[in-house]
């Protein structure tokens, strides 16, 4: 339990206009000498007012300043961090681009915006939104669980902040950073005091009030009122993009079910499209669920668009996934005993609860736009991270109709595009259509350029199909005796056609049980493949 606040610290925290019930929120408490060591991992500073950030990182300020006069301390080799105390009752603020953000320095001047009804993230100090590593200065991660994508965001520094190049040189930083990754940035300028003495976020609601705040004048940071991220980037630009991205713990998510593909793979990142090609009733639906029950594993958020199969089926399907019921025994388990049905497909939920799913038609812009709503609507308290559809054939053109090889190419384009602008893994469906096949039939890269733009406009390309369904072209007739049908059953070949980080074609041999629907990799390697 936390130390009561001692009197100097609460008089300090209600100087900045904060409320008993904000310090209660925000979990502010005093630790005396010892205890203020054994967090700082040094001493020497007296007691001092923690300020939690999470349950691993807090800063203190310490009644006792060094030589250099810094009032705040962290313990060390702990890096920065952004402070987000002001918003643990809205944690959707940080995924709704829609909800202006506005960024200030410091633990008290956040919780007083927070408190005025601004939602304010905080930095430690002007440059704590990078940190460093390996004698390079590199942006946090926390700034990874922000969606900026579009967003408005407000940078509100001390009164002072033009008058110190180093503030203001990290003020234009961050804001350079900031849009590049997608945002609208603006800047507030707040107004010495009357003395002429400079005053921070904090100090201009206590003496000026929420009112004056508002009629204060909002800057674009571009200067010229636009509102678009900047496109001219320098391979200096570039390098720290890549080693932000390298280092987030979603850059490259994998496929997950089988560890040679993943290492030859190495991941779907941000911005790019694994197609999954296959013909009809080869189980493309079947693996579309496994990709996103293992690349999601609980954690990252997921919207799946089920365009052929009502959203009834679909559970049925993940029933079945889960407990290796067949569809027939799961509807007979709903019929007749609820709660057991519930019980049955608990586990299956707790790994499916980051994935939403939309049942219905959609165009391609339906689909950008639901992308778009589904951000702002505060269902994850993280950034979404995968976007599944089952299948392109089944999005509706749009306009006027044309012929089927300039829509699917339009729309595989155009798919690509949305990856990117949303910054977003899509997991795309495509059926392969080819007179007289099979789903026995190999699938090769000549189908894909075949059925349109599909290949140019793909990341990855992954091909599908079952020997046991290999009928010969236009009989009709199973190529193989039932013996051979009996150790071919259950046997389901990927072919990765295509991928951006190795050498292609791979084939990877795999098992597809049914009718559980579960797919791993096949451990018997002799096996005859069409």
């Amino acid at each position: 339990m936390s130390a009561p606040l001692l009197s100097s610290h609460l008089t300090n925290l209600r100087a900045s206009g904060l409320t008993d019930a904000t310090i209660a929120a925000a979990g502010l408490y005093s630790a005396d000498e010892t205890a203020l060591r054994a967090l700082l991992g040094f001493g020497g500073c007296g007691a001092g007012l923690v300020f939690p950030y999470d349950g691993t990182y807090f800063r203190a300020r310490i009644d006792r300043p060094g030589p250099d006069q810094k009032r705040y301390r962290a313990p060390a080799g702990k890096g920065n961090r952004l402070y987000l105390a002001g918003l643990r009752g809205s944690p959707e603020v940080l995924t709704d681009p829609s909800i202006p953000l506005y960024i200030t320095e410091g633990e008290k001047k956040t919780l007083a915006a927070c408190q005025a009804g601004y939602p304010t993230v905080g930095v430690a100090g002007v440059w704590s939104w990078k940190t460093k590593l390996h004698g390079r200065s590199l942006e946090i991660a926390d700034l990874d669980r922000i969606t900026w994508q579009r967003r408005r965001v407000i940078l509100v520094f001390d009164s002072d902040a033009e008058q110190k190049p180093d503030v203001s040189w990290a003020e234009h930083q961050l804001a350079q950073t900031l849009l590049a990754r997608g945002a609208n940035v603006f800047v507030i300028r707040l107004p010495d005091q009357e003395d002429g003495t400079k005053q921070g976020w904090d100090d201009f609601l206590v003496r000026s009030g929420r009112e004056s705040f508002g009629r204060l004048e909002m800057v674009s940071a571009l200067g010229s009122g636009e509102e678009e991220a900047p496109e001219f980037l320098r391979v200096s630009d570039l390098q720290d993009a890549y080693i932000r991205a390298a280092r987030s713990p979603a850059h490259r998510l994998k496929l997950g079910i089988d560890q040679d593909m993943d290492s030859q793979m190495r991941g779907v990142a941000e911005g790019e499209v694994l197609v999954v090609m296959g013909r009809s009733g080869v189980g493309k639906t079947a693996v579309l669920l496994n990709l996103i029950e293992h690349m999601s594993a609980g954690v990252h958020p997921t919207l799946m668009f089920s365009l052929e199969m009502q959203g009834v089926e679909l559970f049925e399907r993940l029933v079945s996934m889960s407990t290796g019921l067949g569809g027939r025994e799961v509807e007979e388990l709903a019929r007749l005993d609820e709660g057991a049905l519930a019980k049955t497909s608990l586990p299956m939920m707790g790994r499916w609860q980051q994935v939403v799913t939309v049942d219905r038609p959609c165009k391609l812009s339906r689909i950008d736009d639901l992308i778009g709503r589904a951000q702002r609507a505060g269902l994850w308290t993280e950034p979404l991270r995968i976007v599944a559809i089952d299948y392109l054939g089944m999005i509706s053109p749009e306009g006027e109709g044309g012929k089927t090889y300039e829509i699917i190419s339009k729309l595989a384009r155009e798919i690509k595009r949305l990856a990117k602008k949303h910054r977003i893994r899509v997991l795309l469906l495509c059926q392969v259509s080819r007179e007289g096949g099979s789903g026995g039939e190999p699938i090769t890269m000549s189908m894909a350029r075949d059925s349109g733009a599909i290949e140019e406009s793909a990341d990855h390309i992954l091909g599908l199909w079952r020997p046991e369904l290999y009928t010969y072209p236009g009989w009709g007739k199973h190529a193989y005796t039932e013996e051979q049908k009996a150790a071919l059953q259950g046997v389901m070949i990927w072919k990765l056609l295509k991928h951006r980080n190795g050498p292609a074609p791979l084939t990877f041999e795999m098992r597809f049980e049914t009718p559980s629907l579960a797919i791993t990799r096949n451990p018997v390697k002799e096996t005859v493949a069409a």
